[in-house]
């Protein structure tokens, strides 16, 4: 029923004020059709290789969201199975795993997947084992999975022959009458080739908007044509910059132009092609030997611009050209448009504007990526997991690993959040150690390596230290004849106050033991009657605080 008045004013029809929204399909994927993901993706692609702002903001997000962490952290009793384990697979399987090359190690493809979610919302990962039986994975971009392009392959949204004929594909999903992924239509270079992958070995990574939404959608499709719009501005802005940059002085004058019969005047003369030489160009005619119209267009050029003139009524007048573009309210205005499409991926201010905030709204911005980045890295997380448990399992078959039953007990290692301050940052850490919150593999990991290998380089250091004074001591002996005994303070420090005093022996006092010193114990020996003290000396007391938890600055005062 329809009425023109309604409970909710945005449900009225609005003659005249504003453009009415028709009413949208319920279902998601009616109306996110095979021409709108094919028209978003070629669009989010150009506008991402193109506009510096989107660029860093995607590259950003990737770089704190991986880092050089997501290192494998063993979980399970067998300690000495996992560090075999993790061995593996930082050393041989993160560097070769990848089907495409060394090239793209673990770190380069968990970037590249993130940068794929941000531009085209999705990415599939294959997992494959190669013809020596070595586990791979391997990189599927989206526009490969599409429905199957053979004849009489599917009606009506359902396969009518292969292997899963009489379930649904949607856009190369195939799935099961409760909408999960079965299995995927993966395209070949010729239809011939077109082959079904399972969904036990296709990884589908993406961001979905909606739950009956099958394939996901870029996350900037929101801010296209205000990118778009956004570049169009700033190329007109650069066009307008370029022209008044080559303009130095406007000059007014009767005739509005150059006297070209004034000896005083350096000009250069150019020829204007107009009529035939200007639909066939051809090379020009001297001056007084053209047979078709060709003016001579005279310029006249200082040493970094031009003259531009102007006809004045009476009289002559010569000023410098100025120019003031772009305006506040453009760049402002550009700012704007960048928000409205880059918030979505990185805080853009971030990016464009880190150094016009305040120290408040600067910590706000970063809280909000670290929060994005976070979200990066859940999303990221279960196909990391998948691929190195399938890896794993292949090297346990293959005999590279020997079995264990916590084979499947694996975390990973995240890298730092991104910060303002990272001594701040660092300091916090030293915190958090001492009071327990955080352990040395937490900081270790994200630094990108493990506490064993950093104690292991240390003990190392210290060997080294310990080593040169060593020899140091031994070469002032034999050079002076004297033994001297370095305090280690002056080699290494583990205190934030440590102290560091040089102790001089003599030859013939080293040599003499502390059971041989003889001490005076006898008034008589001193030189001093009992109960006499050296004359410019006093006596102090010593006062004893009664609370003994007072401090040694409060009985001082007391004395």
């Amino acid at each position: 029923m329809r009425t023109e008045w309604r409970l909710y004013s945005a449900t009225e029809w609005e003659r005249g004020r504003r453009t009415y929204y028709p009413l949208l399909d319920p279902v998601a994927d009616r109306n996110i059709d095979t021409w709108s993901i094919t028209k978003l993706r070629s669009d989010s692609r150009k506008v991402f290789v193109n506009f510096g702002p989107l660029r860093t903001a995607v590259y950003e997000r990737a770089r704190y969201s991986v880092g050089q962490a997501w290192l494998p952290k063993f979980q399970g009793q067998d300690c000495d199975w996992g560090k075999l384990a993790a061995k593996w697979l930082q050393e041989i399987w993160f560097q070769t795993g990848n089907l495409a090359g060394p090239a793209w190690n673990w770190w380069e493809s968990l970037q590249t997947e993130s940068r794929y979610l941000d531009v085209f919302g999705e990415i599939f990962i294959y997992k494959v084992i190669d013809k020596n039986g070595f586990p791979r994975y391997q990189h599927i971009p989206p526009y490969r999975v599409d429905i199957p392009r053979a004849s009489n392959s599917i009606r009506d949204g359902v396969l009518v022959q292969g292997p899963y004929a009489g379930l649904k594909c949607t856009y190369g999903v195939i799935q099961d009458d409760a909408g999960t992924a079965i299995a995927y239509c993966v395209r070949g270079a010729e239809k011939e080739t077109d082959r079904y992958i399972p969904a036990t070995e296709l990884l589908h990574v993406g961001q979905w908007e909606f739950v009956d939404q099958t394939r996901p959608i870029s996350h900037i499709a929101h801010g296209i044509l205000d990118i778009r719009d956004s570049m169009a501005v700033q190329t007109n802005e650069k066009r307008a910059l370029e022209i008044a940059s080559a303009i130095a002085v406007l000059e007014s004058n009767p005739i509005g132009g150059i006297d070209i019969n004034d000896p005083t005047q350096m000009i250069r003369m150019e020829v204007g092609r107009i009529g035939s030489q200007a639909e066939t160009p051809s090379a020009p005619t001297p001056p007084g030997y053209q047979t078709d119209p060709t003016p001579l267009m005279p310029y006249k050029y200082s040493d970094n611009g031009e003259y531009k003139y102007f006809k004045a009524g009476s009289g002559s007048d010569v000023k410098a050209f100025q120019f003031q573009r772009p305006a506040d309210q453009v760049t402002t205005f550009l700012d704007r448009l960048g928000r409205n499409c880059i918030n979505f991926i990185y805080p853009y201010d971030l990016i464009m504007q880190a150094n016009n905030v305040n120290s408040a709204a600067t910590r706000s911005l970063w809280v909000r990526a670290n929060q994005l980045v976070r979200e990066r890295q859940i999303k990221l997380y279960p196909s990391a997991k998948q691929r190195i448990l399938f890896a794993l399992s292949r090297a346990i078959e293959l005999g590279i690993l020997p079995e264990n039953e916590d084979w499947m007990e694996w975390e990973f290692s995240l890298p730092r959040k991104p910060s303002i301050d990272a001594g701040r940052d660092a300091q916090q850490d030293r915190e958090d150690l001492k009071a327990c919150i955080r352990t040395w593999s937490d900081i270790h990991a994200e630094l990108g390596t493990d506490t064993e290998t950093q104690a292991y380089r240390k003990a190392m250091d210290l060997v080294a230290m310990l080593r040169a004074k060593r020899m140091a001591e031994q070469l002032y002996e034999q050079e002076t004849g004297e033994k001297i005994i370095l305090p280690d303070s002056y080699m290494f420090q583990f205190t934030p106050n440590a102290t560091a005093q040089a102790a001089t022996v003599e030859p013939d006092q080293a040599e003499i033991p502390e059971d041989n010193v003889e001490i005076a114990e006898d008034d008589e020996e001193s030189g001093f009657e009992p109960g006499e003290t050296e004359a410019g000396e006093e006596e102090i007391g010593k006062n004893e605080s009664r609370d003994p938890d007072q401090s040694l600055l409060e009985a001082q005062n007391q004395t």
